[in-house]
């Protein structure tokens, strides 16, 4: 992770971390957003990054 923005703003650094896998996925169509959705930019384009 990155330290210059929470050392340059002074925030505590970040203790968890999260990975990223080279694995192809489609987006949903739709996120359900509150009372509203949200659609995703070019969801018909398969996504080559997932986070586990």
């Amino acid at each position: 992770s990155s330290f210059y923005g929470p050392d340059f703003y002074r925030l505590p650094r970040n203790q968890q971390t999260l990975t990223l896998h080279r694995e192809s996925w489609q987006a949903p169509s739709h996120y359900p957003f509150g009372k509203q959705t949200l659609t995703p930019f070019r969801q018909q384009t398969p996504l080559q990054w997932t986070i586990k």
